[in-house]
C-alpha cells in the first residue's frame, strides 16, 4: 500500500514555528518594519521548548515567531501604509536627483500618515489596561522628552498640565536615576520615573528606532487617554488656556496650549493655567442630592469623609504661597511639584518664557535658591515601589514638633566612607570589579576560617578549665 512520505521537521510542535527570515518573507516586509509592526501590535519572538528540532537539527541562533501570530499580522492595514511610504521615499528621491522641486513639495504634501487608533483600542478596550500601562508611558515619554531634537529622536513633550489640574501627585522621591512620582488617577496609584536634567548625548550602541516605535505607540495611547482625564476634570481638550476661553467663543478657532508661545517650553506651561468647561448648576444639585441619598450608614459616612478631608488637605499643602525659583535649582520638577499641591510658582523672565511675577513682588513667600533634597517632609516622600512606611500603617500618633537633633560625626564619616566606596564600586570596569569581588571573597574566607579557629580555641580552653576544676574538687 502506497502512502504519503513523512518527512522529518513537518509534523507536531514544530510547525507552530516560523522563522524571522520566513516571516518576513511572508509578510514582504524589511526587517526594520516587520520589528516596528510586531512592538505597534505588541508580538514578541518566542522560545521553542526543542530549539534544535525547529531549526530542523541546526543549533543556529534564529529568531522565532509563533505562526498564529504571524497570521494575525497578515491583515493589518498598516502593511499597506509601510509599502505606500516606501513608494513615496522611492519618488522623492527621484525628484531630488532630476531638481523637479515643484514634484518634490507636491510629494510632502501628499506624504503618507497612519494612525494607530484601532492598535490602542485593541491592545487596550478599558481604562484600567490602560493605567496598567501608564508608569511605562509616561516614564518613556519623560525620557524623550529630554533629548536633544536630532536625526534620530523626534519624540514629543508630554505635557503634565492634566496631574497639576488634578493635584493627583501624590509623592515624590529623587534618586540618583531619577525623580519618581506617584499620582493617583482614576483611584489606581501610578509611579513614574523622569530623568534629571542635564545635557544628553546620544550613545552609539543604543537602537533609537525601537525606543522610537514604543514612543509613538504610548503618545498615542495617552493621548487617548489624556481625553478622559481631562473631560473627566471638566478641561477643554487640547487644553486651551485660561484667558483664551472667551476668545475662543468669538472667533470659529480657538486658541489652544499646544499653540501659544509659551509653551514651547514645559516649565512654561506648567505656570499657566487650563480653561475650564462649566458644569451646569442643576447637573451640582442632582449630584449632591444623590450622595445624601446614598450615604445610609453614618459610620462609613464619616469615615469616608474623614478620608476626603485628609486627601484634600494634602491636595492643598502649597496653596496660597508663592514660590520663586532660582537660576540653580531644577526649574521643571520643582515646578510640577509646587502647582500640583496648589502653590503660584514663578522664576527670572529673562531666564526662562512663562513666568507669571517678579522676584521684588512683596507676595512671594518661599524662594528656592540650591538644590533640591530627597529629606522631604513625610506626605511628600516615597519609596520608588510606593509602598506606604510601616508607620503610616500602624495606629495614629501625635505629630511631635520638628527638632533638630545632632548627628554623630562618627557614624556620619563611616556612612560617607561607605558611599564613597560604593560609589568607587560602581565606577569600575568589568575585569577590575570581578578581581576586586574575588580579592574580597578571599577575605571574607580567611576572616570565618578565623573566626572558626578562635572559637575551636575558645571551646579547648574551657574543656580545659573544666579539666582542672574537676581534678582540684577530686579528694586525694
Amino acid at each position: 500500500m502506497g502512502g504519503l512520505e513523512k518527512k522529518k521537521y513537518e509534523r507536531g510542535f514544530v510547525t507552530n514555528y516560523i522563522s524571522r527570515n520566513k516571516a518576513q518573507k511572508k509578510l514582504q516586509l524589511s526587517l526594520a518594519d516587520l520589528r516596528r509592526l510586531c512592538i505597534l501590535k505588541g508580538i514578541y519572538p518566542h522560545e521553542p521548548k526543542h530549539k534544535k528540532k525547529v531549526n530542523k537539527g541546526s543549533t543556529a541562533a534564529r529568531t522565532f515567531y509563533l505562526v498564529k501570530d504571524i497570521k494575525f499580522l497578515l491583515n493589518e492595514p498598516i502593511i499597506n501604509k509601510f509599502r505606500e511610504y516606501k513608494v513615496f521615499v522611492r519618488k522623492l528621491w527621484k525628484a531630488y536627483g532630476k531638481s523637479e522641486w515643484n514634484g518634490v513639495e507636491h510629494l510632502k504634501d501628499n506624504k503618507p500618515n497612519y494612525k494607530l487608533d484601532h492598535i490602542v483600542k485593541e491592545g487596550c478596550p478599558t481604562v484600567i489596561d490602560t493605567l496598567r500601562d501608564l508608569d511605562d508611558a509616561l516614564s518613556m515619554c519623560f525620557l524623550f522628552s529630554t533629548f536633544p531634537r536630532t536625526s534620530k529622536c523626534h519624540g514629543q513633550t508630554v505635557q503634565l498640565c492634566r496631574v497639576i489640574a488634578a493635584r493627583a501627585l501624590h509623592k515624590v522621591f529623587l534618586s540618583i536615576k531619577g525623580i519618581y512620582y506617584q499620582a493617583e488617577v482614576l483611584g489606581q496609584p501610578i509611579v513614574w520615573i523622569a530623568p534629571c536634567a542635564f545635557s544628553h548625548d546620544h550613545p552609539t550602541d543604543v537602537d533609537y528606532r525601537v525606543m522610537a516605535t514604543f514612543t509613538e505607540f504610548y503618545t498615542t495611547l495617552l493621548g487617548f487617554f489624556n481625553f478622559r482625564v481631562y473631560r473627566s476634570l471638566n478641561l477643554h481638550y487640547p487644553p486651551k488656556l485660561e484667558g483664551q476661553a472667551q476668545a475662543d467663543t468669538e472667533a470659529s478657532e480657538g486658541a489652544h496650549a499646544l499653540d501659544s508661545e509659551s509653551s514651547m517650553e514645559k516649565p512654561a506651561a506648567l505656570s499657566a493655567s487650563l480653561a475650564r468647561v462649566v458644569v451646569p448648576a442643576a447637573e451640582e444639585e442632582a449630584e449632591a442630592r444623590e450622595f445624601r441619598a446614598d450615604g445610609d450608614m453614618a459610620a462609613q459616612e464619616q469615615v469616608c469623609r474623614k478620608e476626603l478631608e485628609a486627601q484634600e488637605k494634602h491636595k492643598k499643602l502649597f496653596e496660597g504661597l508663592k514660590f520663586f525659583l532660582n537660576r540653580e535649582v531644577p526649574r521643571e520638577a520643582l515646578a510640577f511639584i509646587t502647582g500640583s499641591f496648589g502653590g503660584d510658582v514663578s522664576w527670572d523672565k529673562s531666564f526662562c518664557t512663562g513666568a507669571t511675577y517678579d522676584v521684588t513682588n512683596s507676595r512671594i513667600t518661599h524662594q528656592m535658591a540650591w538644590a533640591a533634597n530627597s529629606r522631604h517632609w513625610q506626605v511628600l516622600r516615597a519609596a520608588p515601589g510606593g509602598e506606604e512606611e510601616d508607620a503610616e500603617a500602624g495606629s495614629e500618633k501625635k505629630k511631635e514638633p520638628c527638632t533638630v537633633k545632632l548627628e554623630d560625626k562618627q557614624r556620619m564619616a563611616q556612612e560617607e566612607e561607605s558611599e564613597a566606596r560604593r560609589l568607587a564600586i560602581m565606577m569600575m570596569k568589568k575585569r577590575e570589579k570581578y578581581l576586586y569581588q574575588k580579592i574580597m571573597f578571599g577575605k571574607r574566607r580567611k576572616i570565618r576560617e578565623a573566626n572558626k579557629l578562635a572559637e575551636k580555641r575558645k571551646v579547648h580552653d574551657e574543656a580545659v578549665k573544666s579539666e582542672k576544676k574537676a581534678k582540684k574538687a577530686k579528694p586525694l
